[in-house]
């Protein structure tokens, strides 16, 4: 099941933002070599995908960051 996205342009942005950075804080640092940074920013869409696409990674997502700054703090 596909979690609901806003229709809205600007919540929409919002919410992709949201989630971008979500998976970017779960994955490791933004590497300085080009061609890294181009394998970087392919998994980070691709796991964008994945959550847009399916509820279950989603909300797995939001509770594997919500540990990670449970931690941090």
């Amino acid at each position: 099941m596909a979690p609901c996205i806003p229709e809205d342009a600007t919540l929409r942005r919002h919410y992709l933002t949201q989630v971008t950075t979500m998976v970017e804080a779960m994955t490791f640092p933004r590497p300085s070599d080009s061609a890294l940074v181009r394998h970087y920013d392919q998994l980070i869409a691709s796991k964008l995908d994945e959550c847009t696409a399916d509820s279950s990674k989603l909300e797995r997502l939001r509770c594997d960051y919500q540990a990670c700054e449970s931690t941090a703090s």
